[in-house]
C-alpha cells in the first residue's frame, strides 16, 4: 500500500511533510514533528513540536497528497 504525503502548515506557512499510510486517522492524533530552517517562524532554526492537524486545504488524490493546518498543542500546568 503506498503511503500519502502530509503537508503541514502554520499560520499559512509551510512547516513539514511526513509520509502515512492510513489517512483516516489523521485528525485524531497528535505528532511530535522536528522542525528545520524556519527561523523566521520561530526564531531558531530547530525546534520540535507537537501539532494536531485541525483543518483540511486541500486533497489531491492522484498525486496521494494531503494539506492540512496545523495547532500547536498546549501544555497544563501542575
Amino acid at each position: 500500500m503506498k503511503k500519502w504525503n502530509i503537508y503541514m502548515y502554520a499560520n499559512n506557512q509551510y512547516i513539514k511533510k511526513m509520509k502515512l499510510s492510513n489517512p483516516e486517522e489523521l485528525f485524531s492524533s497528535s505528532y511530535v514533528i522536528n522542525i528545520w530552517f524556519k527561523k523566521y517562524i520561530f526564531g531558531t532554526n530547530f525546534t520540535k513540536a507537537i501539532v494536531k492537524p485541525k483543518l483540511l486545504k486541500k486533497t489531491i488524490e492522484n498525486k496521494r497528497q494531503i494539506h492540512v493546518e496545523v495547532e500547536f498543542e498546549e501544555g497544563v500546568e501542575v
